[in-house]
């Protein structure tokens, strides 16, 4: 299991050690968990033997392509599910009223990105590395739809892969000028290449990553690369900590899932997932991370996001 799925899944048992505080809902409630390694195919044989048992809530897995390909499983089966991690806009969450999104989606986040670069950077160049997938996907049209809103006519759009040659893709930029490049995707060891290869060739330019931009070890990077990062961090009731946890939010968002879902059961008047889906429309919620609602289509608002640098840059 990934330190990123360990992290969520502390937090998640954060929130249940709390049953014990619930009076009779502890002997009513046994979590399980599962561990799909990010990974569609095993996310769908996951999700396939959950639907044979009696589970009626599902907190549901970190990446975007493992939640894409189970989710008309959990639909299937009428469970409740709230998505802790999964930030895709491809993630459709109406058509039963039973998903809930947790964290921020891709547009918002792509807002954030797209927002700070047109005011910090103004005369920077734009461009898009983008991983092929659901989240390299979604979120490459997210900075496209935003780049529309600040009427950017250009912005280059790169492809990237594991084994992609860098020097290749980025062959003809000049040193000298700046470029603000966005990364959609998720993987950190492909971000990390990136900024080993900025930091030497275009030391003026930046990296801008979603929040898995988090995840990037910095260990043995020049200080020119470590500053070329930025990437979206989620705030705790909108407080900048500045700690050093890569992988705090992931615990954060897991332990707001189960916040949610406990302070839902205690609420309803039935533990059946249609009763707990109206209470989690209608309340608001008071998780580690900040007073969350839902809209009707399932998404939250009141978390708050913001662009930074790694600390180990400033």
């Amino acid at each position: 299991m990934s330190n990123v799925c360990k992290a969520l899944m502390n937090g998640v048992e954060l929130a249940f050690r709390q049953l014990r505080d619930i009076g009779d809902l502890s002997e009513k409630i046994r979590p399980e968990i599962y561990d799909d390694a990010c990974d569609a195919s095993q996310a769908i044989r996951k999700a396939i033997g959950i639907f044979s048992t009696d589970t009626r809530f599902v907190i549901v897995h970190l990446c975007s392509d493992a939640t894409s390909a189970a989710l008309n499983i959990y639909r299937a089966a009428g469970m409740l599910h709230l998505i802790p991690a999964a930030t895709s806009n491809g993630i459709h969450l109406s058509d039963n009223g039973l998903q809930f999104r947790i964290c921020g989606n891709d547009g918002r986040q792509a807002e954030l990105m797209i927002d700070y670069a047109t005011a910090e950077f103004p005369r920077h160049a734009f461009a898009i590395v983008a991983e092929a997938g659901v989240t390299g996907d979604s979120q490459k049209q997210a900075l496209l739809d935003r780049l529309k809103h600040h009427r950017r006519k250009t912005c280059k759009v790169l492809y990237i892969e594991r084994d992609t040659n860098l020097a290749k893709i980025f062959r003809g930029a000049d040193s000298n000028y700046p470029r603000a490049i966005f990364y959609a995707g998720h993987n950190a060891e492909i971000m990390r290449r990136v900024l080993l290869h900025l930091g030497v060739t275009q030391p003026n330019s930046l990296l801008l990553c979603f929040e898995a931009g988090g995840n990037v070890d910095l260990t043995g990077l020049s200080a020119s690369a470590r500053r070329t990062l930025r990437f979206v961090r989620l705030l705790p009731n909108g407080q900048n900590t500045g700690s050093d946890d890569q992988f705090q939010q992931y615990r954060l968002l897991g332990q707001a899932a189960g916040e949610v879902l406990l302070e839902a059961l205690t609420r309803s008047a039935s533990p059946k997932p249609p009763d707990v889906a109206m209470i989690i429309h209608g309340y608001q919620f008071e998780t580690c991370i900040g007073r969350l609602s839902f809209d009707s289509d399932g998404e939250s608002s009141g978390h708050h996001y913001a662009v930074v640098e790694p600390a180990a840059a400033l």
